[in-house]
């Protein structure tokens, strides 16, 4: 059995803390128009469908992919941390080739000074790729209900 969850959040998360504290100092601006989806989900959901998998003797030898009930575009995403913040939505959206020639700016400065440079093709890739899901195998095999509400993110 394999389990392949999508991105994954839990209250107080350190991974997605940088995005937090850029969105909240008002220095992220999403990516062309922000259009790219992202599948969230929320870790106790996670926790239940990999619980699921364990007990399903059906799950012997399939792969499910475990994702939330909400799609969220990279821009609704922001506007919900946004809006929880209290700060300000972006006003604008940089275009994927100029961060990328600031990348490989920031690469070659950061060479200079030995150290790691901020931003990376890999982060930028990150804010440009749709990781949307279908769940159904995991629902109907398992009967995985992930919850939460469309439109808003769990905790």
């Amino acid at each position: 059995m394999v389990s392949r969850p999508e991105f994954v959040y839990v209250p107080g998360d350190r991974h997605a803390f940088c995005l937090f504290r850029t969105i909240r100092k008002r220095r992220f601006h999403p990516i062309d128009g922000g259009g790219a989806v992202w599948h969230t989900t929320y870790v106790g959901y996670l926790t239940g469908g990999l619980v699921l998998c364990l007990k399903s003797p059906k799950a012997v030898g399939h792969v499910y992919l475990m994702a939330g009930k909400m799609y969220a575009t990279i821009k609704e995403f922001s506007s919900l941390i946004t809006d929880a913040l209290s700060v300000p939505r972006p006003s604008f959206s940089v275009s994927k080739g100029f961060c990328l020639l600031l990348v490989r700016a920031m690469e070659r400065a950061a060479g200079v000074f030995g150290i790691n440079p901020p931003l990376t093709p890999s982060r930028i890739g990150i804010f440009c790729r749709s990781s949307g899901c279908s769940i159904g195998t995991a629902a109907r095999d398992l009967s995985y209900r992930p919850g939460g509400q469309p439109g808003r993110m769990h905790q």
